[in-house]
């Protein structure tokens, strides 16, 4: 009568214990499964990270070599006056021309630095998509590098403000070549002259801004 009771219970407790292992073995597969594809996810991440960071050196350099040594080479010269005269322009008659520095930097470059160090130290690092935010920083900023060099390569305006460098190139001829030295080998990042009329400073700012207000960059925001 015993053995009609215990055997009955020995193959509930059993079966219990099947199910158990069963259910913890499709646990750890489906752990498995989830690491493995989260490894694949971050792997393709970092190749898509990858290709834009190559797109925009690319983008980067093209707008060096075409955008910032056609714009040098093609900018009006004055050979009649030692300094330019000022653009025609309503704010130029108004507002006289300032360049305040800080720490040896210009303001609009400065901002720069800021947007960038901002991106390295907090955003990447942190932010639950970092990398997705500095993919689309890259490839946009690409875009924009590549928009500039349509621009300043065709279109070129005399310098509007009194730089040294440019002061001294606007009174004197240059050739394709030695273009190319002064703005492509002559220090980074490039520096070229008559190629203001699209600012990277300013386009850059603005991207920057716009890609942290899209993911949610900003102390305190969702």
């Amino acid at each position: 009568n015993n053995m009609h009771i215990i055997l009955p219970l020995v193959l509930c407790i059993g079966v219990s214990i099947l199910i158990q292992l069963r259910q913890q073995i499709m646990i750890r597969r489906r752990q498995q499964l989830s690491l493995s594809g989260s490894t694949s996810c971050k792997n393709h991440q970092k190749k898509k990270l990858l290709m834009s960071f190559a797109v925009w050196t690319a983008s980067y350099t093209i707008m060096g070599v075409l955008g910032g040594t056609m714009a040098y080479y093609r900018f009006p010269r004055t050979f009649d006056d030692k300094e330019p005269h000022p653009l025609p322009d309503v704010l130029f008659e108004i507002i006289p021309e300032h360049c305040p520095k800080i720490l040896g930097q210009n303001i609009q470059s400065l901002s720069l630095i800021i947007f960038y160090a901002y991106l390295s130290v907090f955003v990447v690092p942190y932010h639950p998509r970092g990398l997705t935010v500095l993919h689309h920083f890259l490839l946009l900023n690409s875009l924009m590098f590549l928009t500039r060099t349509t621009t300043v390569s065709v279109t070129n305006l005399p310098q509007p403000n009194f730089t040294p460098k440019c002061l001294r190139a606007q009174n004197d001829t240059a050739t394709l070549r030695e273009s190319f030295s002064v703005v492509m080998l002559s220090g980074f990042p490039p520096k070229a002259c008559g190629d203001l009329i699209y600012s990277g400073h300013a386009a850059c700012a603005i991207l920057s801004m716009l890609i942290f207000e899209r993911h949610g960059c900003f102390f305190g925001s969702g």
